[in-house]
């Protein structure tokens, strides 16, 4: 008989990643930094078919209150349908860029439409030049890693730019 999703949340190997995700977070929302008094999940930004929830890479993983948990899911969704024909992983990736992008004070929705577009075809890169990376987790991982912090470097370009 298949365990159900919130029996694995129950496992102890679960409570053992999400505590550590909490600490790394520093016990606050890695979102809108709330801390006292808040009740914090730690979300997936991605999901794969029959992986166990602690089964995934760090970068996985975001410590945030009920409310961002809540916006991240929405969001999660509405990725899935903009752009359905890629992975959950690479949706995530958009979802991350879209955020810094909105970090760094983009604010024009075209800019933020064209940082999107170049973080897909830098994404596209990235994986064409590792296909090792589709066999071994931790160094797609590191790529991965490499990619997220890579694409900000690019929005801020692009923002500073923009304000040309």
């Amino acid at each position: 008989m298949a365990i159900s999703y919130s029996e694995k949340l129950k496992d102890v190997r679960w409570q053992k990643k999400r505590l550590e995700v909490l600490e790394r977070a520093g016990w606050k929302c890695e979102d809108c930094g709330a801390a006292e008094g808040v009740c914090l999940h730690v979300h997936h930004k991605w999901y794969e078919r029959e992986k166990e929830p602690r089964g995934y890479p760090d970068e996985c993983f975001v410590a945030c209150c009920e409310d961002c948990h809540d916006a991240r899911e929405q969001m999660k969704r509405e990725m899935a349908v903009l752009f359905p024909s890629l992975t959950p992983e690479m949706q995530s990736v958009m979802f991350e860029a879209a955020r810094a992008s909105l970090a760094e004070g983009v604010q024009n929705e075209l800019m933020v439409g064209i940082s999107l577009l170049l973080t897909l075809t830098h994404w596209s890169k990235y994986r064409a030049t590792s296909q090792q990376a589709q066999k071994d987790r931790d160094d797609g991982a590191s790529i991965l890693k490499t990619f997220i912090n890579d694409s900000q470097q690019l929005i801020i370009g692009i923002r500073t730019r923009g304000a040309s």
